[in-house]
């Protein structure tokens, strides 16, 4: 989400709210961990090729 405006960058988390809902799995590859973060789903975080965390975002 980087690159887009706000507006649309909530857009998209909103879709990702609504895949999840269906049970669809989503792979979301990011440098912003503050928008991993903020997601309420599991979320695995790997750092210089090693899984650092296994866990879920913030609350549902």
């Amino acid at each position: 989400t980087g690159n887009l405006d706000p507006e649309l960058s909530a857009r998209v988390m909103r879709m990702f709210t609504q895949f999840q809902q269906l049970g669809v799995t989503i792979l979301v590859a990011t440098h912003e961990r503050a928008v991993v973060e903020s997601l309420p789903f599991r979320r695995l975080v790997i750092e210089q090729g090693q899984l650092v965390s296994d866990g879920m975002g913030a609350s549902r």
